[in-house]
Parts: structure tokens; sequence; C-alpha cells
């Protein structure tokens, strides 16, 4: 019972952060100095997978908080477990987010490594993958097997559907562009294409894995 309260606190924070994160970015409100400003205004904040995994785990933990107080109440006898496994996609997708900003964004960005954390995106690349993450891993027991790890290279595949062919057709003189590689995984080189995408690919699976391996170990019966 206290485990189950304490999941429904912690998928409501994630919840309300995710609504105050995202209203800061579209408002455009600051609420701390930082040098790192989005160019993007408005609907095309969504071509960041940075607000596509927040938003996502935001939805999934609040459709989590539903399910777990109809449990609460004796209105239903069990989470089902796709809502689980969707639960896991969604957290490695924002675990993706969070070690791709303090891995690769941080150090080469120029605008200082800490300025990836300030206002929405302080919520976007710290707290929400944080707090997904500890409780997936801490609270979010149920039945499964590793092959749904393979689930979570979807929301990867699907965002590079958009990605690579934006950067691959809009090339200068055969240089992938800032205003398209906005993540700045080609480098300028299209062909790095050959080197990233299955590097990231290994990436999010890797995450998929550990995060489930250690809810497992820690959550055995």
């Amino acid at each position: 019972m206290k485990k189950q309260i304490i999941s429904i606190i912690n998928n409501s924070i994630i919840t309300i952060c995710t609504i105050f994160a995202t209203i800061c970015m579209f408002a455009n409100i600051h609420f701390m100095p930082s040098k790192f400003t989005l160019e993007s205004q408005g609907l095309t904040n969504f071509k960041f997978f940075t607000v596509d995994s927040n938003i996502f785990i935001g939805i999934v933990c609040f459709i989590f908080v539903i399910y777990e107080i109809l449990k609460l109440k004796k209105k239903i006898k069990e989470i089902p477990r796709w809502l689980y496994i969707l639960k896991h996609v969604a957290t490695t997708a924002i675990g993706l987010t969070f070690f791709t900003t303090c891995l690769f964004l941080g150090p080469t960005i120029d605008t200082g490594f800490f300025s990836l954390y300030t206002n929405a995106n302080l919520f976007y690349h710290f707290i929400i993958p944080v707090l997904a993450m500890l409780g997936y891993i801490f609270l979010d027991k149920y039945e499964s097997n590793y092959k749904q790890c393979l689930y979570s290279l979807i929301p990867m595949v699907v965002y590079s559907i958009y990605y690579v062919p934006n950067v691959l057709l809009h090339l200068d003189n055969g240089r992938s562009t800032a205003a398209y590689d906005f993540y700045g995984f080609f480098h300028g080189n299209p062909n790095s294409i050959f080197v990233f995408y299955p590097l990231m690919l290994c990436a999010v699976y890797v995450i998929a894995v550990v995060l489930y391996t250690l809810n497992k170990k820690i959550l055995k019966k």
C-alpha cells in the first residue's frame, strides 16, 4: 500500500512537471537566466525528441495515476500489463533524452553545459527523466520478459523517419546544416548516418535493458 501511494505521488509529480514545463516552453516563459534559448516557437517545438519524449512520459504517467487510483479504490484488480510495457518504452525514451543531454549535447554546446538545465529544460532534461527512471526501477512491479525491450526502439525509429530525411533533403553543398541537423548528429557529413544511427539504436536498447534489469533485480519476488 505504501509503495502504491509513493507511485501515485511520483507519477502525479511527473504529470504536473510535464504540464508546467510544456506551458513554459510554448509560452516562452523564463524563470531562470539562461544563455540557451530555443529558436522554435509553437507547434514547431514538436520537432525535438526532447519535447516528444517528455510529453509521452507525461501522458503515460497520467494514465498510470488513473489506473493506480482505481486499483487503490478496488475498482480494478491489477494495472494492465500493456500499460507497464508502455511505461517502460516511455521511460527508455526519456532516458535517451537524459543521457544524450548530459553525455553529448552538454559537453559540446557553446552556451555551456548547465545552460541546458534552465527554465523548461530543467524539467525536460533532468527532473522528469530522473523521476521517471527511478519510478520505473523502484516502483513498477509486473510480469514480463526481455523481449519487451525491443518495443523501446519504436519511438527512436519513428522519430528518425522524420529527422534523417529532413536533414538529407536540406543539404547545403553536400553538407548537413545546423538548421535541420539541430542535434548535431551528422557534424556536417551526411555519411555519418551509418555511424550515428546504429549507435543511437544500440544506446536505446542498452538503456531499455538496463532499466528492465534493474527493475527486475530490485523488485524480484
